[in-house]
């Protein structure tokens, strides 16, 4: 006996809200600013390693010229590490803020280069307090771990020792720290406002380079 069965097309199984791409968390200012500010931290250590190489390679070196082309390769160097820290920073806030996960800010730069700048700050206060007497060698832990300013510490101190030192030149000797503090601020600043140095420089006399996807380009940096 034969039975008229009706064939029904099967229903697609419904999907489950969280059966789909999950969404990137997109992470707040706080942990933003401290992500970032660990970077900068970590390329300001890098730059101050590569000095610290650099014067040790030339250490035996005692031509005024030469030291004066160290330093200032060192120098370039170490703006170089933590402009473009901060530089990167500042572009992905750019991009953050155009798509509405962060506020305009262009101090960001400067608060995290005001904590970074500890590092520097550590030796600037050790350096104060031998020159009061308390650690009369600190000069040799200062020139190591500055060791951007290596030689110019030399030049400043004219060989004394820190509690030989006048106020007027353990001034000139502090004051050159403030370096970071810069980079870090102009670095965000140009970060944020989308503005290649680099890129200027190198293309000043012709047309840059067009852009197929200036939001999603992964750019090269500050410096």
């Amino acid at each position: 006996m034969a039975m008229n069965e009706s064939h029904q097309p099967a229903q697609p199984a419904p999907v489950s809200p969280q059966s789909g791409p999950k969404k990137k968390k997109v992470p707040s200012n706080g942990q933003f600013f401290a992500k970032n500010t660990w970077n900068i931290f970590v390329y300001l250590l890098i730059g101050e390693f590569m000095a610290l190489v650099i014067d040790i390679a030339f250490l035996l070196v005692d031509i005024t010229a030469v030291q004066i082309i160290v330093t200032a390769v060192n120098i370039f160097a170490y703006c170089a590490m933590v402009s473009s820290a901060a530089w990167h920073y500042g572009n992905k806030d750019l991009n953050r803020y155009q798509f509405g996960h962060t506020d305009k800010n262009l101090k960001r730069g400067f608060w995290a280069g005001l904590i970074v700048s500890l590092y520097p700050l550590f030796f600037c206060v050790g350096l104060i307090l031998a020159s009061q007497g308390y650690m009369p060698y600190f000069d040799v832990v200062y020139k190591v771990g500055n060791g951007i300013f290596y030689h110019y510490y030399n030049w400043i101190s004219g060989g004394l020792v820190p509690m030989q030192l006048s106020w007027w030149q353990l001034l000139v000797i502090i004051l050159p720290n403030l370096i970071t503090l810069v980079c870090t601020t102009l670095g965000y600043y140009c970060g944020f406002k989308d503005i290649d140095v680099v890129a200027r420089f190198i293309y000043r006399k012709g047309k840059a380079p067009q852009q197929e996807n200036p939001e999603k380009k992964d750019r090269a940096g500050f410096l």
